[in-house]
């Protein structure tokens, strides 16, 4: 009965907040005997997945797990974005690229932008296709304007590929999503150097200075 099996995830997620790993799995046990939808199921694996991974540090359970979800429910989320940070985990870095690329292609919006962060880093860095990595960053701004991992890593891009007058409006944006005076200083100092530096626009330097003794 459904009952039943929400009842027995509601108790496991009890167990599991209090880090009773060997009662999770019991659980977890109990809940493999139950009739439940496919999709149940595999939110279920998915969950279980993740214990093994984060908790208890056996990769080949967290694995089989992710993968007995995804053949149940190949849209499950939560399976294959275990399953792309897993891959990341074993450097397996294409195979993590391929599975954030499906956690992209089925979401929106805020959750959609940290996904992309993540292919972003991948494309970015081990797989060298910055250009790929700057559209992800582009794309995750668009979906979350305020998504500061966003904008850190289109800075830190911005950077490395010389994009100054990028960076510049990057680092505007970085000002207004920091909270406190501390983070603002530590935000407006370095970056009066990039106008000085690149652009020969010392009247923004001034500026950042300004806002630096605020």
């Amino acid at each position: 009965a459904p009952s039943h099996f929400k009842a027995l995830r509601q108790l496991r997620r009890i167990h599991a907040r209090r880090e009773e790993w060997s009662t999770v799995l019991e659980i977890a046990q109990l809940e493999e005997a139950i009739p439940m939808p496919d999709y149940e199921r595999a939110a279920a694996l998915a969950e279980l997945g993740e214990t093994w991974r984060t908790q208890l540090g056996d990769v080949a359970q967290a694995v089989a797990c992710f993968e007995r979800a995804l053949a149940l429910d190949a849209d499950q989320i939560d399976a294959l974005s275990g399953l792309a940070r897993t891959r990341e985990d074993q450097q397996r870095h294409a195979e993590a690229a391929e599975l954030w690329q499906a956690v992209v292609d089925r979401q929106r919006g805020p959750d959609r932008a940290a996904a992309l962060v993540r292919l972003g880093r991948l494309l970015g860095g081990v797989l060298q296709e910055p250009e790929r990595a700057s559209e992800c960053y582009r794309r995750a701004l668009t979906d979350d304007p305020r998504s500061r991992d966003a904008v850190e890593a289109l800075v830190q891009h911005a950077e490395r590929t010389s994009q100054w007058p990028l960076l510049a409006d990057l680092l505007e944006r970085r000002f207004d999503l920091s909270a406190g005076a501390r983070s603002r200083t530590e935000i407006a100092l370095p970056a009066a150097r990039v106008p000085v530096d690149h652009l020969g626009n010392p009247a923004h330097a001034r500026l950042w200075l300004d806002r630096a003794r605020q």
